[in-house]
Formats: structure tokens, C-alpha cells, sequence
């Protein structure tokens, strides 16, 4: 509703004033007996009609009362609420709302302040976050801080870094590790090596055993052999150009298509078909034949490769991510020459 316009230079047109023409409104009178009674008081008729249509419209009466179904009183009383708060100074009408707060229950006014919030547009949120926060001091925002990073889990504070070293570039992310390697001393560095190390153990240990199994399951020969070699043949094609899986130890191999230019191709081939044939004959009618045959190659072929510092630092973590950025660095000629050391 658009602010009454309120004749301000009559001293007659007071509060006191609108609390009577409410009255009255109230009691029945109309606005004509309300503006022809104050006339004779003095008032100017045109003024006090106008005055009073400005103050009470009847459209916004109506609308009181069919959409917020109220009665006539109560939408003459919300209409001159309105009013005395147009015509009250900034400290008056802090004073009645202050007094009013201090009188409700906490329930009430965490009902309130819900109500206020879910009221406001995303535009007014992020212009009083602003306003607070360019209020705040230095050691109140290092304090807030504190206490936030102090309430996550470590799981929230693992997903937080993960997702911040996600957004950045791998020029990024290779100088703050260069940086970070750098500002250690020798004995941290020799530290960290040996724990990267003894963990890379553990975790091989561990993965390698997730498809050992496959050594010590009986062959059973079900498949008949022109069958095998037809699988054989699928299998092959498969690999070419996807990867050998095994979800439950997050193990992953290169397709045979990343192994194409090596000088042993023809060996590593061998290698894929002998672990494709034997995961067939050890096969019992019940797995599922094609978690048996990565099994078996992923477990196979980490043999193969134990002995190759590239790759067993690879198959040891199983990363796909990491996956792509050796295969990365060995198409471009990027690969370390020291010892493999354990």
C-alpha cells in the first residue's frame, strides 16, 4: 500500500484524529459524515475527505478482508497501525519495538527473525552479510574463523581440501608441492619418503591381496575349448581399448592399447591372454565371469610389472587420475630414470 499523503502543516490532522475517523468508521459513519462533523469543528472538507480516502482506501480495506480474512475493525486497525508508524520519529518507533521484543518469548521471536528471513530477497542477504562482515574487526574474523574450522568433522575438512585442490591447475598444484618440498629439511624429507614408502607397501600388500585369490582357485575346465578361444577373442578386443577393473580393491590396469609402443608389446599381449585363459578354466558356472577375468589379469600383470619403478609405484595406488597422468607423462617422454630402491 502506498504511503497515506499527510497534510502536515494543519496541526489538526494529528493521530488522535485518525484514532476518531476510525472510530467512527467502525461505528458505521460514513467518510461524508466523518469530513461534514470535523468540518464544523473547523476542518476543511475537501482536506478531511481526502484525507480520509488516503488513510482508509477502500480497496485496501476489501483486500484485507477477503484475502487476509479479516473484519472491517481489524482492517480499519491495521490501516491506522500503519498510519501512526508513518507519522512516529525513527526513536519512537524503535522505543514501542524494542519494548514489544523485550516482552515476547524466545520462541517467538526465533519465529520472528524466521519470518523476517525468509522475507528477504538473495540481493538484501548479500548486502547485510556485507555490511556485518565489513564491520567486523580483524581478530573477530580470524575468531569466527577459528570457531568454524574447529565445529567441521574431518571428513568436512577432507571434502573442503579436496574440492580446493580440485579447482586448481596442475602448474598450481605442482608449486605448492615444489614449494612446500622445498621449505623441508633434509631430515623431513628423508622422513616423508620413508613413510610414502612404507605406506605404498602396506597399500600394495593390502590391493595385491583383494586378487590373489585367483592363484589358488581349482581349474575346472566348464568352458569347452572352441567356446574359450571365443571368449578369448572378446576379451582381447575388450581390453584393447577399455580397462581391466576390480571395483572392491579400486584396482585399475591399463588397456592394451596404452602398452603398443613398449619393445616387450608382444610379451604383455602373451601376458593378457594367459590371464584370460586361465581365469576361464578356473571359472565355476556361478561368478561373474567378467569380475573373474579382470581379477585375473590385474593380478597377473601387477606381477609382470613389480619390477618397474613406474609402474609399480602406479599399480600400488590404483588411482585413475594418477593413471592418466603417467600414461600423460610417458607419451611425452617424461619419465624417471632413478632406481627403483625397495
Amino acid at each position: 500500500m502506498p504511503k497515506p499523503k499527510i497534510p502536515r502543516k494543519n496541526k489538526r490532522f494529528q493521530p488522535v484524529y485518525a484514532a476518531y475517523m476510525a472510530h467512527k468508521l467502525k461505528k458505521g459513519v460514513s467518510k461524508i459524515e466523518i469530513a461534514k462533523a470535523l468540518e464544523r469543528k473547523g476542518g476543511n472538507f475537501a482536506t478531511i475527505r481526502q484525507y480520509l480516502t488516503n488513510l482508509f482506501p477502500r480497496t485496501e480495506l476489501k483486500r484485507l478482508m477477503t484475502q487476509e480474512n479479516k473484519t472491517l475493525n481489524e482492517a480499519i486497525d491495521i490501516l491506522l497501525w500503519r498510519y501512526r508508524e508513518s507519522v512516529m520519529s525513527k526513536v519512537e518507533r524503535s522505543a514501542i519495538g524494542k519494548k514489544s521484543w523485550e516482552g515476547k518469548t524466545p520462541e517467538e521471536r526465533s519465529a520472528i527473525a524466521i519470518r523476517r528471513e525468509a522475507a528477504k530477497t538473495p540481493e538484501e542477504r548479500s548486502a547485510i552479510a556485507i555490511r556485518r562482515e565489513a564491520a567486523k574487526t580483524p581478530e573477530e574474523r580470524s575468531a569466527i574463523a577459528i570457531r568454524r574450522e574447529a565445529a567441521k568433522t574431518p571428513e568436512e575438512r577432507s571434502a573442503i581440501m579436496r574440492k580446493i585442490w580440485g579447482s586448481r591447475t596442475p602448474e598450481e598444484r605442482s608449486a605448492i608441492v615444489r614449494k612446500a618440498w622445498e621449505s623441508r629439511t633434509p631430515e623431513e624429507r628423508s622422513a616423508i619418503a620413508r613413510k610414502s614408502r612404507e605406506t605404498r607397501r602396506k597399500l600394495w600388500d593390502a590391493r595385491i591381496s583383494k586378487v590373489s585369490y585367483i592363484e589358488n582357485l581349482p581349474v575346472l575346465n566348464l568352458i569347452p575349448e572352441k567356446e574359450r578361444i571365443s571368449f578369448l577373442q572378446k576379451y582381447m578386443e575388450r581390453f584393447w581399448e577399455t580397462r581391466a577393473t576390480n571395483e572392491d580393491a579400486k584396482l585399475d590396469l591399463f588397456s592394451l592399447r596404452s602398452f603398443s609402443k613398449r619393445t616387450d608389446f608382444e610379451d604383455i599381449k602373451i601376458e593378457y591372454q594367459i590371464a584370460i585363459l586361465e581365469a576361464l578354466s578356473k571359472w565355476d558356472g556361478k561368478t561373474n565371469l567378467d569380475t573373474l577375468v579382470s581379477d585375473a589379469l590385474i593380478y597377473r600383470l601387477i606381477q609382470y610389472f613389480s619390477m618397474q619403478k613406474r609402474y609399480y609405484g602406479l599399480l600400488s595406488r590404483m588411482d585413475l587420475d594418477t593413471a592418466e597422468i603417467v600414461k600423460e607423462r610417458i607419451k611425452r617422454g617424461i619419465v624417471s630414470k632413478k632406481k627403483n630402491r625397495w
